[in-house]
């Protein structure tokens, strides 16, 4: 763990000269002619294309310009008309159109994949499209695959990613509210605060879906066959390191804890007993003795940030220094992080801030995506996307 709670006034003075030190890398605005709104994830479809699809939580899909510098996005999908959020609300929310992957075969079968909420009731819907004779995303063909109820409008999470198996992975928040107060994340009878693991290609009886035989609890009663792990709060930052096959997962904490954690079948990340690696003060029952909790790689505590933003392992070329270490960062202050990792995923030093925005709320980073060169590309919330320069 590379960060562990701060146990004296001297260490929390070391850690917050530590964070205000020059930094190494700034930010440059990719696309400084154009603006967008709730920009979340930068996806590259695996079809040797090159094209970069901008996901905008309102609920457009846009298909990023080559030329960064003069050229204009196209739209690929509306759902602007749907009722994604709860009232049409126009402020911060943590509903609307969370999750882009595109099949693996999609250069062949034109599939791809959504995440995105839906009111009345309240939900939040996994489904899969195609793309039509235009180019563009058919609406006509979409196919609900697995529907989740969620009590409260926050913790939707929804990322979407595809294994190197063929498998799609999808996390699902614990509900909302505070301090789970549902008490879904430990409950292996509901999806909530879970990462699920599904076969789109297939069926299992009269589902839309397959669930493969070699997810952890195939088989298992009292447990949902679809988990791949779980004890999550709200996971925002999926992503699987193509050279180790590493599955990482950042996951936001409450009060105390932000935390990064390698996603391994059938693992249990603790919320709500815990919160990073400490007890959880609002936890409602006692946690079974015999129960294992898997560790989380790093902790960062709420001096550094408040809301841990999950990016990828960086494999490019531009930042020869940081390959090989996970960049992630932090929604609320907007610092930006490396975190040296090994072939099995843990931390193999301390994390390096890459930048700092200087004040809270300054710069939303929302996502830290690979483009379609593995280059780094920061989604800034308010509405633009940047690179990382020195």
């Amino acid at each position: 763990m590379a960060i562990r709670p701060l146990a004296s006034i001297g260490a929390l003075l070391a850690f917050l000269f530590s964070q205000s030190s020059s930094f190494a890398y700034s930010l440059e605005p990719a696309y400084a002619h154009l603006d967008f709104h709730w920009p979340l994830d930068v996806i590259v479809p695996p079809d040797d294309s090159g094209r970069e699809f901008l996901l905008l939580q309102e609920g457009q899909i846009l298909v990023l310009p080559e030329d960064r510098d003069a050229g204009e996005p196209s739209v690929f999908l509306d759902f602007t008309t749907r009722e994604l959020e709860v009232d049409g609300r126009k402020t911060f929310t943590e509903e609307g159109l969370l999750g882009l992957a595109f099949h693996p075969q999609f250069a062949e079968n034109q599939k791809f994949y959504l995440s995105y909420t839906m009111q009345n009731p309240k939900r939040t819907r996994l489904t899969e499209m195609q793309v039509g004779a235009d180019g563009n995303a058919d609406v006509e063909t979409e196919r609900i695959l697995l529907e989740v109820r969620q009590p409260y409008w926050n913790h939707n999470s929804g990322n979407l990613l595809f294994g190197q198996d063929g498998k799609l992975f999808w996390s699902i928040g614990d509900g909302g509210m505070r301090d789970d107060i549902t008490q879904l994340a430990q409950n292996t009878f509901t999806l909530n605060g879970s990462i699920v693991r599904i076969d789109p290609d297939t069926r299992t009886g009269s589902l839309n879906y397959g669930i493969p035989e070699d997810n952890p609890f195939f088989g298992k009663e009292g447990h949902r066959e679809e988990i791949w792990a779980y004890g999550l709060r709200n996971p925002w930052g999926i992503s699987i390191d193509p050279v180790t096959g590493v599955f990482h997962c950042a996951d936001v904490g409450q009060d105390l804890f932000e935390e990064i954690n390698v996603i391994k079948p059938g693992a249990n990340y603790g919320w709500s007993f815990r919160e990073g690696v400490t007890d959880f003060a609002g936890r409602r029952y006692d946690k079974p003795d015999d129960l294992e909790l898997e560790d989380p790689i790093h902790v960062y505590d709420h001096v550094a940030g408040l809301s841990i933003t999950g990016g990828f392992v960086y494999r490019g070329k531009a930042h020869p220094d940081l390959v090989g270490s996970y960049i992630f960062g932090d929604f609320v202050t907007g610092r930006i992080w490396a975190l040296p990792v090994g072939a099995d995923g843990d931390a193999t030093g301390e994390a390096q801030v890459l930048h700092d925005a200087g004040k809270k709320n300054a710069f939303r980073v929302s996502a830290i995506s690979a483009d379609s060169e593995g280059e780094i590309l920061l989604s800034d919330w308010k509405g633009n996307l940047f690179e990382l320069v020195r």
